[in-house]
């Protein structure tokens, strides 16, 4: 298979690919426009061809995206749209596609991907691993307390732009695998609100937003049972997150139900009057249901020298070990590195060899541990890694915590 980027004259082809292959997805010109006009990526750049007897049978996006990893920015390659004409299905074409994607972008400095999988088991074989953790509420909106910080919560005007990007990027660096955005790409965001499709209300002190959030209407069957859907909840403090759950909660009279993704170590439920699901309070006797636990986006590694000494402290740990990763599509990534730590600082080499203390893993866990998902203690107790000195769990357990990743893109 023969791999080259679009042209404008594929668009029609993988267009059409994109929609057999994600028939719940965007509609046909809808997916064509973000071809031509997506805020992150571009056609002749950015999307890969796979050909076969000069036949169209695989495309791809590899978009590039900043993100910030364990207190550092990354460069990550976003992954999307991986898909095959209907008669070139099962034949390898999209594994190949993948893994020219990645190779190419490890060459281009990229130091980690990441994707929305359809499959899981399909993704891990080619080193992914799943890193995209969240607990999906739906509950009373009545259930929100009445914080009196509500009160600074206002309606988003276009002067409020600049305050808007900054208050995010604060959010970005403070927490786990949250991509940087252009301004190119927030006006591309902002789109939806003004469009009605969408609403965008700010959190203000002193005259200065610390905190903002998104949401929408979903129309029920009659006017009192209508639902709140909250796709991005930013803040910087307890105030601004209180203050912005309690202006939706406000809003009780008109609006049943309220559902938000939160972040798994979040406690949005310790904060609600009653906790239990809406649709189905109770699971068995007086068990009751809160939340549901989802999987998401998996990350790769690309370049597991560069992110090692990427990192600009380990926890102050001071220690010496040998990592052995199994890369089966990066042959630079496949071998023995060695890492030591002084104070949390960290050397980093390749070498031939087993020296000293060893862990070995395959690279879809050490990605799930890099990104801080997946402990290695949790990792060394379920048998995903194995280790000739169990002392190295323990330090390198502490050298590698982190808070969970908690991605807010969606590509």
């Amino acid at each position: 298979m023969k791999v080259r980027t679009a042209t404008k004259e594929d668009i029609d082809i993988i267009t059409r690919m994109g929609c057999e292959s994600f028939p719940s997805g965007f509609p046909y010109e809808e997916r064509k426009r973000l071809y031509l006009e997506h805020p992150r990526r571009k056609l002749e750049e950015d999307v890969l061809i796979g050909e076969d007897d000069s036949k169209i049978v695989a495309v791809l996006s590899a978009i590039p995206y900043k993100i910030w990893l364990g207190g550092i920015e990354l460069s990550m390659l976003g992954i999307a749209g991986v898909a095959n004409g209907l008669d070139s299905r099962r034949r390898g074409y999209a594994s190949k596609l993948c893994i020219e994607a990645i190779r190419r972008g490890r060459e281009q400095g990229y130091v980690v991907s990441i994707l929305y999988p359809f499959r899981y088991d399909f993704y891990r074989k080619l080193g992914w691993g799943a890193i995209g953790e969240l607990i999906e509420y739906r509950v009373s909106s009545s259930s929100i307390p009445n914080y009196e910080t509500r009160k600074n919560v206002s309606r988003f005007q276009e002067s409020d732009l600049r305050e808007l990007t900054e208050c995010y990027q604060r959010f970005v660096e403070k927490n786990n695998c949250l991509a940087e955005r252009s301004i190119k790409v927030w006006e591309s965001k902002l789109k939806s609100v003004q469009n009605k499709e969408t609403l965008l209300f700010v959190y203000k002190t002193e005259g200065k937003i610390t905190g903002y959030i998104f949401f929408e209407f979903k129309v029920k069957e009659t006017i009192f049972n209508q639902e709140i859907v909250i796709d991005e909840l930013i803040y910087d403090d307890h105030y601004s997150y209180q203050g912005l759950l309690g202006f939706i909660g406000s809003l009780s009279d008109q609006v049943s139900t309220i559902r938000y993704w939160a972040q798994v170590d979040e406690g949005f439920h310790y904060i609600l009057k009653d906790p239990r699901d809406i649709e189905r309070p109770i699971l068995d006797g007086l068990v009751s249901k809160t939340g549901n636990y989802g999987f998401s986006y998996m990350l790769r590694v690309l370049d597991v020298e560069k992110a090692l000494k990427a990192r600009i402290n380990y926890n102050n740990v001071t220690a010496t070990a040998t990592l052995s990763i199994k890369d089966e599509q990066i042959a630079e990534n496949n071998g023995f590195f060695q890492i030591t730590l002084l104070d949390g600082k960290i050397d980093v080499k390749p070498v031939d060899s087993l020296k000293k203390a060893c862990i070995s893993l395959s690279i879809d866990v050490f990605s799930q541990i890099y990104a801080g998902t997946l402990s290695v203690k949790k990792a060394y107790f379920l048998g995903l890694i194995t280790v000739n000195d169990l002392s190295v769990v323990d330090w390198l357990d502490k050298a590698l915590e982190q808070p969970k990743p908690f991605l807010q893109e969606y590509f």
